[in-house]
């Protein structure tokens, strides 16, 4: 077979072929390389000038582009079959730049499921049951060691909604670096950041349906939340320590802040809620909520942990100092400020946390 005329190196290809993932390249440089004559490799079929062809993409809108193509993953596949409909790299490059934004937000929304925050706090899914029937149940909220240091588990609080009652939910956000900036603005999006998303994340969402703060997203893949589309907290203490990453783990005086917050009154989305409902899903059995943004008033204290990291067998580790305090930030209230003490007394101590407490099997 002849090789392509000059100047159409590549351009037949499907427009997915422009992004191939590697180990450590960020999503929005993941451009695949070249394999001879008849593949330039994803930046060059994307860029190349050469009078026929049509205009070559630029740099913001390629980066879009690659930051959905290497999120497919995660996303469902028929859906993101359907989304692509056999465009080419050629056909990419034909579209004016509304169009090509138009493509890349539909593949956004074949990868990804937007949910309006609109659960309001008092109603979301917060179990009542004082022992898990099962391994695919959800953990009861004030779910604990029977004593410091336990190994065995039970509800502090039976009978109870503790979620639902007081209102408090956890999450950890940040080391003591982060203290006076989450004091100061409270609890925000990470995509909101494009500096963090671009460089730490490797994801470029500006201008997309991604990048859209009234909406969380959720992976069509797997139905877990990207968590960068959200503030999420956990309804347990200890659910809160997974946060943002099992596998951190400190050293020396370094720790983490577990926030508990005030989610009374809030609206958002319940992934939880919306992870039971769907038959045979890899729920998360701690219990997540997402909101919109979580502001400085509604901040109720913080508290240092330090992070042991995920065993191989599944779950993950933590310690809480046993002379740690809360420190309290504004006005919780006597009920409030009891249940966050008694978590916290709770789990004072070294704590492995089974892999079975992640996620239901």
């Amino acid at each position: 077979m002849p090789p392509p005329p000059p100047g159409t190196r590549g351009l037949e290809r499907t427009i997915e072929d422009v992004c191939r993932r590697a180990p450590g390249v960020l999503p929005c440089q993941t451009y695949s390389p070249a394999a001879g004559a008849w593949w330039p490799g994803g930046l060059v079929a994307l860029t190349q000038r050469i009078e026929a062809d049509p205009p070559p993409v630029g740099l913001l809108m390629r980066q879009r582009l690659l930051s959905v193509l290497a999120s497919f993953p995660m996303g469902d596949g028929n859906r993101i079959r359907n989304a692509l409909n056999g465009m080419t790299v050629r056909q990419f490059r034909i579209l004016n730049t509304h169009g090509q934004l138009q493509f890349i937000n539909t593949l956004w929304n074949a990868v990804t499921t937007p949910h309006a925050f609109t659960a309001a706090a008092n109603t979301m899914l917060d179990p009542i049951y004082n022992v898990p029937p099962s391994n695919q149940a959800p953990l009861p909220s004030s779910w604990c060691p029977v004593n410091v240091g336990a190994g065995n588990h039970h509800k502090r609080l039976t009978g109870k909604q503790p979620f639902r009652q007081y209102s408090v939910g956890f999450r950890v956000e940040g080391s003591v670096n982060d203290i006076t900036r989450v004091m100061n603005s409270g609890m925000l999006q990470q995509r909101l950041s494009q500096g963090f998303m671009h460089n730490h994340r490797g994801l470029y969402l500006d201008g997309t349906v991604a990048a859209d703060p009234t909406t969380a997203r959720v992976w069509s893949g797997n139905d877990d939340l990207f968590n960068e589309s959200a503030v999420c907290v956990s309804r347990n203490f200890f659910g809160a320590t997974a946060f943002p990453e099992r596998t951190t783990d400190h050293s020396g005086s370094q720790f983490a802040v577990l926030w508990a917050v005030d989610c009374g009154g809030l609206n958002g989305f319940d992934t939880e809620q919306h992870q039971v409902n769907l038959a045979g899903n890899r729920q998360w059995r701690p219990g997540e909520k997402a909101f919109r943004e979580i502001p400085v008033q509604r901040i109720l204290g913080w508290v240092p942990i330090i992070r042991r990291g995920a065993p191989q067998t599944g779950g993950w580790k933590f310690d809480v100092d046993l002379a740690a305090n809360w420190t309290i930030l504004g006005s919780p209230s006597v009920r409030q400020r009891v249940y966050m003490m008694d978590e916290l007394n709770a789990w004072r101590g070294r704590h492995i946390i089974p892999g079975a407490y992640d996620f239901a099997h």
